[in-house]
């Protein structure tokens, strides 16, 4: 997963006057199903794509270990043939919400990260409150991040 992605939605906060970002860690049940459509609703894509059979997963950000097949690749997206997910880890554009989806039993899994509060709002629209626990908040400076990554920047730089 990469590392230039914090950067510029950090870039893109400051310069939208955003100061801090609320972060929560979350636990949550989820089937198959209803995972694609969280994936969906953070990637903006239409809904009418959930009938397929196929999954549209951005291909840097998201992990996945089951039986799947790609089909193809389409501008930094694979379309998966996909016949069982075990396992998916999942990094946003940002890097503020990171989680990991695990299959427990039949259809159901476990999801666990943090989560943006948007993020934390999609995956209330798509399974309900009633299977979402929020374990705690933390609350970041996204100034602090920004001065952490431009020095990062600048050592890349002046080490090449």
């Amino acid at each position: 997963m990469s590392e230039e992605y914090p950067f510029s939605s950090i870039y893109v906060a400051r310069s939208r006057g955003v100061k801090r970002k609320f972060l929560y860690r979350v636990w949550a049940i989820l089937t198959d199903y209803e995972l694609k459509c969280f994936l969906y609703k953070l990637s903006h894509r239409s809904e009418k794509s959930l009938i397929s059979s196929t999954w549209l997963i951005p291909e840097d950000r998201v992990k996945v270990k089951g039986k799947y097949r790609v089909l193809e690749k389409r501008d930094g997206t694979l379309v998966l043939s996909v016949k069982r997910i075990d396992e998916l880890e999942y990094e946003s554009v940002s890097g503020f919400s990171r989680f990991k989806w695990r299959r427990k039993y039949g259809r159901y899994g476990v999801l666990e990260g943090v989560l943006s509060e948007y993020s934390l709002v999609y995956l209330i629209q798509v399974i309900g409150d009633k299977r979402v626990r929020v374990d705690g908040m933390r609350v970041v400076d996204v100034e602090k991040l920004a001065k952490k990554y431009f020095e990062k920047i600048r050592r890349a730089y002046a080490n090449t």
